[in-house]
């Protein structure tokens, strides 16, 4: 079981990780990027299916497993609106028509790149990710075995268009949250 200071020290890594990751996504789309974990919880497994089976009605879903030494999967949503928004930046900022489909995956890839290297630079940990695939169905997913959850949002904030905000679910193996905790406590040392 992780105690509740093993989880402000997982949320603070991952905050520092997002700040860094919302800087590379800032200089690449020239707006203001913020990137926020501020839930991070153990829930049941079944609950995590059942949230994405219930969300992926509403949402578009783009996820990419986590592999090398730091394994799970990382996903992130984005509604219908959000989606006409990002196309919408992307031409009036740089004359790019773009099917939204496509884009979000090159977003969504960003996304995780910044993330997943700010993550790996702070805190020593060899990890890298599969390029981003759309969610059809959650069983896709084969990572649920696995229940701790660190629930995120990234949010654009473009000068056009108004706030652009799309949600961030990842879900590391337990090892993966041990290797985490044990290079944190060296960290520490």
């Amino acid at each position: 079981m992780i105690t509740p200071e093993q989880l402000d020290a997982i949320r603070e890594t991952i905050n520092i990780s997002a700040g860094q990751g919302a800087s590379a996504l800032s200089s690449l789309l020239e707006c203001r990027v913020d990137m926020e974990f501020p839930e991070i919880k153990v829930v049941p497994t079944q609950e995590v299916r059942e949230i994405l089976e219930k969300e992926t009605e509403k949402f578009i879903f783009f996820y990419s497993n986590l592999e090398k030494s730091f394994k799970g999967v990382i996903l992130v949503a984005y509604g219908e609106r959000e989606k006409e928004k990002l196309v919408k930046l992307i031409w009036e900022k740089y004359g790019i028509s773009t099917e939204g489909e496509g884009l979000l995956a090159e977003v969504s890839n960003i996304i995780f790149g910044s993330f997943i290297g700010g993550l790996a630079e702070f805190a020593k940990i060899n990890v890298s990710f599969t390029p981003p695939k759309r969610l059809e169905d959650p069983s896709e997913i084969s990572h649920f075995d696995d229940s701790f959850v660190i629930l995120g949002e990234v949010v654009l904030i473009p000068e056009i268009n108004g706030k652009i905000t799309a949600k961030i679910i990842t879900i590391p193996t337990r090892d993966s949250i041990s290797l985490l905790l044990d290079k944190l406590r060296r960290l520490l040392e």
